[in-house]
């Protein structure tokens, strides 16, 4: 797994929490769903922690997860990856519906529905409170129009915390 260094440009606060934009940019670039795993080396991080692709910038790009409060502009980060598979079937579909079920998770769909429209598909984001600036081609659609978002669409992909995995998974 190849690591890159990068440093922190910028904290950005949002509705969701703190989200990051890094330079310089990757040489690999992570697909919507994939993250890399964040390190800053000498400080007090034990452990790296799980960022995710918001949107790419002009010699860098901005990450979104589990940004760390201690980081600061100037700091120097490991990212490894890209890991995980990402949403393969949802970087395939004409009719895509996204939903967070908690909002800090919104931003982990952001680049998805990005990517979509870059290749003409049709998005819905289902959500009772937008609280993330859409691209003025995505649909609205109330929690309540859940199902109906569903059925319409050829992939769907929810961002749901890991204590509710069970809840949205079934095993076939």
């Amino acid at each position: 797994m190849k690591t890159y260094a990068v440093t922190i440009r910028e904290k950005i606060l949002t509705e969701q929490g703190l989200r990051l934009s890094v330079t310089p940019t990757l040489p690999v670039s992570a697909q919507p769903g994939q993250y890399y795993l964040a390190f800053a080396p000498r400080t007090t991080q034990v452990l790296p922690v799980p960022l995710f692709p918001f949107a790419e910038q002009a010699n860098g790009l901005e990450l979104c997860g589990k940004v760390q409060l201690f980081w600061q502009t100037g700091t120097r980060l490991l990212l490894q990856g890209p890991m995980g598979k990402g949403f393969a079937k949802c970087l395939r579909a004409n009719h895509l519906a996204l939903y967070a079920v908690e909002r800090e998770h919104e931003e982990r769909l952001y680049c998805l529905a990005v990517h979509a429209l870059r290749r003409g598909a049709d998005v819905t984001w289902i959500t009772d409170h937008p609280t993330i600036d859409l691209p003025p081609q995505v649909e609205i659609l109330s929690t309540a129009e859940l199902h109906e978002a569903i059925t319409w669409s050829d992939a769907c992909a929810i961002a749901v915390p890991r204590n509710l995995v069970s809840m949205f998974t079934k095993t076939y």
